[in-house]
């Protein structure tokens, strides 16, 4: 039991972990305003920059499924690693080919 002579009590939390993703067309060439997300998670997201690339921060260890979409590219997952303790973001690359979206 805390008191008000009992010793502080000290939590560390480590910092989440994160994806840097690189959007990138069949040539290589950045897709800037491509939406890049957590596949599992429908508040994390984030849009590239005019060079492609996209931070998702404080994210938990492990291995998670992310998607990227651009107009007039078709959608493109992959899994990737989110290393546990790691405060640099792990560079991941999504490469999004030529399409349009079906419907019907």
């Amino acid at each position: 039991n805390l008191t008000d002579s009992s010793d502080p009590v000290i939590i560390r939390v480590a910092p989440g972990g994160g994806l840097e993703v690189e959007v990138v067309d069949a040539q290589g060439a950045g897709i800037g305003g491509a939406d890049v997300y957590l596949v599992q998670s429908s508040g994390t997201s984030a849009v590239t920059d005019d060079e492609g690339i996209a931070k998702l921060e404080n994210l938990p260890p492990g291995m998670t499924l992310i998607g990227a979409k651009a107009k007039g590219f078709a959608e493109a997952r992959t899994l990737a690693n989110v290393p546990r303790g790691s405060v640099a973001l792990t560079r991941q690359r999504l490469v999004l080919k030529s399409g349009v979206p079906l419907s019907g």
